[in-house]
């Protein structure tokens, strides 16, 4: 069972993950809306419409991300070091042949 400092320092890191990724959304959102306020709207539209698709392409080729869900729904699970080893994992995210179809599978469901 990961002690107090262990679950800090998870909890710690996925902040600054959020904080990181909140700023780099907020500022292209600043910059599209003042620069065209209609295109900004049909954008915003369209990414909380394709937003479950795109989650679910990357949970795909990311097999640290499905570890921490089965370890979060596993009571018996060592959550907190699933956890970091996602928020640290290293190098690009490699897909299968099989993989790379599916995702592009559930992203064409969603274009017509």
């Amino acid at each position: 069972m990961p002690n107090d400092s262990e679950v800090r320092d998870a909890v710690r890191q996925l902040m600054r993950r959020f904080d990181s990724m909140d700023a780099r959304y907020a500022s292209f959102l600043h910059i599209v809306a003042k620069k065209d306020p209609e295109e900004y709207t049909r954008l915003l539209d369209t990414s909380e419409r394709i937003t479950p698709k795109v989650t679910q392409v990357l949970a795909i080729g990311d097999s640290l991300h499905r570890q921490v869900y089965e370890s979060l729904d596993d009571p018996n699970a060592d959550w907190c070091k699933a956890m970091l080893s996602w928020l640290t994992r290293e190098g690009p995210i490699i897909l299968t042949r099989e993989q790379g179809f599916e995702c592009m599978r559930l992203m064409e469901s969603d274009e017509s």
